[in-house]
């Protein structure tokens, strides 16, 4: 399961390693069920790595590395966003 903080830092980094073309962002689940990185550099090619693993008392785990540029990105970024109209930010949105 992911929660909203746990998504807003990946989020965060994942939009300073784009406009710097720089650095990591990590996304990890509290279970660690799910690892994603996205590695950039100055190339503007980015590494994406991770694992996936959804009952980790079965030894069967999902290993994958995506290379691809930073304009790919992009859509992820757009997408993080809208979920942030909707339910808010780091802590969510206050109900009135």
């Amino acid at each position: 399961m992911l929660y909203l903080p746990i998504l807003h830092r990946f989020f965060i980094a994942l939009k300073q390693c784009h406009d710097t073309l720089s650095g990591e962002a990590v996304l990890e689940n509290m279970a660690r069920e799910l690892e994603l990185k996205c590695a950039f550099n100055k190339l503007s090619h980015v590494i994406v790595s991770g694992t996936f693993q959804a009952n980790p008392s079965i030894n069967n785990v999902l290993s994958f590395v995506i290379e691809t540029d930073q304009t790919q990105i992009n859509e992820s970024i757009s997408s993080l966003k809208a979920v942030y109209k909707v339910f808010g930010g780091n802590k969510g949105k206050r109900k009135i």
